[in-house]
């Protein structure tokens, strides 16, 4: 260990200096520096293993800042217990992250002793907690490229060229309006992620434009808010295939109450997929697996508190073109919220389905779908349905057997009799087939 590069130690240090920032720290944090002189001396000399500061431990910030030099430096504290700030004035040149939780009390007092010139701020993340009133901080951030806030707010109409932007608790008065945040995405138009997460803008009017808001570089979308907000907000924007936009509210009645105009992105995307759960669900991207929950494979997602299954159902295809699903999931318990005329209407107009996944569930609708010709057209829905599963790979489905295999066999044989006939009928742990 004695020939080691001075680089290569450097570069181990810089590893143990990230393990001070975990929630459990080690019971020796600075242990390196105290083996030897060489040792000592490689951590002393470089000024990074020094640039992320505690402001809750008072005599590590201290060390930190005299050692970091004239090195870029981040502020970060994870509990709103006291801290000091007294003397960080002299730093706000070199200081380009901030990542606090502090009452307001706490908060004011770090950015008067800060100053108002912070010329390389380009990281700003503060949170207060929910007891305490919302804070409003006024100091100029000409350099800011991400944002995140809880319970905070700023000059909204002073933001601009931001690449991350994360709003949180803004009640009325305090949150930005619709159009201030319109302002602020085109004037941001590198932003890769919006999280907007109970706002409630006094102000919900969008001036009329006929130039669409394009983000083209926009990653994640994540909003939750009531209806009206939710419309008011996604009305002028265009999304390219790359965003994944995630809806969450506490009601679902119409998705016409989010889109009247369709989905803002969807000429542009190959959606081939389509899974309904009781409070949820998901549109999937062309090679997204079977039941998969990775975020990579959804394009578009909406929560609810309410039960969204018939609803959704309905009022899809007026902003959907549905024969481009090829394959279709009902998650666990979701059929027993849909009637059969709802069913029968779904899926007349999504003829191109392929594959059927059902997790456990009341089956009888269903079969019934799939084994008698529709009631007005006489045909058989889904006629390129060539496989059907039931299961999920981490549930088992007491009882399969006995309720339903004899009906899944008289729907194969119907099918294949009609020539609509299936290939493949996949049982994942179904218990007594």
């Amino acid at each position: 260990i004695g020939v080691l590069p001075t680089e290569i130690l450097e570069h181990i240090f810089h590893v143990c200096v990230s393990w001070l920032y975990r929630p459990t720290k080690p019971r020796y944090p600075l242990a390196w520096t105290q083996v030897c002189r060489l040792w000592r001396s490689v951590s002393f000399d470089s000024a990074r293993l020094w640039q992320t500061i505690d402001l809750a431990d008072r005599r590590y910030a201290r060390e930190f800042l005299t050692r970091s030099r004239e090195a870029p430096i981040s502020f970060y504290t994870t509990s709103p217990l006291k801290v000091s700030t007294e003397t960080l004035g002299v730093h706000a040149q070199r200081l380009s992250s901030i990542d606090v939780f502090l009452f307001p009390d706490d908060m004011l007092q770090l950015f008067s002793n800060l100053g108002r010139q912070l010329p390389i701020l380009s990281t700003l993340s503060l949170k207060i907690p929910p007891v305490s009133s919302t804070f409003i901080l006024e100091t100029p951030l000409p350099a800011l490229r991400r944002l995140s806030l809880d319970l905070v707010a700023v000059p909204w109409i002073s933001l601009s060229d931001l690449t991350h932007l994360s709003l949180r608790g803004l009640r009325h008065k305090f949150s930005p309006s619709v159009s201030q945040l319109h302002h602020i995405f085109s004037q941001s138009p590198s932003l890769e992620y919006i999280r907007l997460d109970a706002i409630l803008p006094d102000d919900l009017q969008v001036p009329h434009s006929t130039t669409p808001l394009l983000l083209p570089h926009l990653h994640d979308f994540i909003l939750s808010a009531n209806a009206p907000v939710i419309a008011a907000i996604l009305s002028p924007m265009s999304f390219s295939p790359l965003t994944r936009l995630q809806l969450s509210c506490a009601s679902f009645d119409d998705l016409r109450t989010y889109f009247p105009q369709g989905l803002p992105f969807i000429h542009h995307l190959h959606i081939k997929g389509l899974r309904f759960a009781r409070h949820a669900s998901r549109f999937l991207r062309t090679h997204a697996p079977p039941w998969s929950e990775d975020p990579k494979d959804m394009q578009f997602t909406l929560d609810s508190n309410s039960c969204i299954a018939t609803p959704f159902l309905l009022s899809l295809p007026l902003i959907l073109n549905l024969s481009q699903i090829t394959f279709l999931e009902f998650n666990t318990g979701v059929l027993l919220d849909l009637s059969l005329p709802a069913l029968q209407s779904f899926l007349l107009h999504t003829p191109n389905i392929q594959i059927l996944r059902t997790a456990f569930n009341v089956l009888q609708d269903l079969l019934t779908v799939l084994t008698q010709p529709h009631p007005t057209t006489h045909t058989y829905l889904l006629p390129l349905l060539h496989t059907l599963s039931f299961s999920k790979p981490g549930d088992i489905w007491w009882h399969f057997a006995e309720q339903w295999q004899r009906a899944v066999v008289v729907c194969a044989k119907n099918r294949k009799e009609n020539k609509v006939g299936l290939r493949r009928v996949e049982f994942t742990k179904c218990h007594g087939v």
